[in-house]
C-alpha cells in the first residue's frame, strides 16, 4: 500500500519469487514497490514480466496505466480498457478509480468517464 514500506514489499515479493518465479502477482507486486520509489523503468519491466506470465491480470494493466497518465495519457487508456477486460473492474475498483490521484490526468476525457461508468 501507499502507507507501507516499499522496500519491505519488494522483499516480500521477491523472497515469494524466489520460490516461484512464475508469480505473476509477484513480479506486479514487484513493480508497484518500484513506482512508489519512482523507479519508473525497473516497474515497467516487472509489470511486462508479470504480463509475459500470465496476460490476465487485470491489475497489472491497471498499474501500467498508471505509470503512462501524465507522459501518454493515450497510452493509458489503453491499458485502462484492458485492465477492464481482464477484470479489473468492480463497484471497489470504480471508487478507487474515481479518487486514485494517478488518474487525475485522465479524468476530463470523456474514454475515461465512460470506462468508469455503472
Amino acid at each position: 500500500t501507499r502507507t507501507g514500506d516499499p522496500e519491505v514489499a519488494r522483499a516480500k515479493c521477491k523472497a515469494a519469487l524466489a520460490l516461484d518465479p512464475t508469480l505473476a502477482v509477484g513480479h506486479n507486486c514487484v513493480g508497484v514497490s518500484y513506482y512508489f520509489r519512482e523507479r519508473f523503468e525497473e516497474a515497467l519491466d516487472a509489470y511486462n514480466k508479470s504480463l509475459e506470465i500470465d496476460p490476465s491480470v487485470g491489475d497489472t494493466y491497471y498499474n501500467i496505466a498508471c505509470l503512462y497518465t501524465r507522459s501518454k495519457p493515450d497510452i493509458a487508456m489503453q491499458y485502462l480498457t484492458r485492465a477492464v477486460a481482464n477484470g479489473f473492474i468492480d463497484e471497489k475498483t470504480t471508487q478507487a478509480w474515481a479518487t486514485d490521484s494517478d488518474l487525475d490526468p485522465l479524468r476530463a476525457r470523456a474514454d475515461f468517464k465512460a470506462l468508469i461508468a455503472p
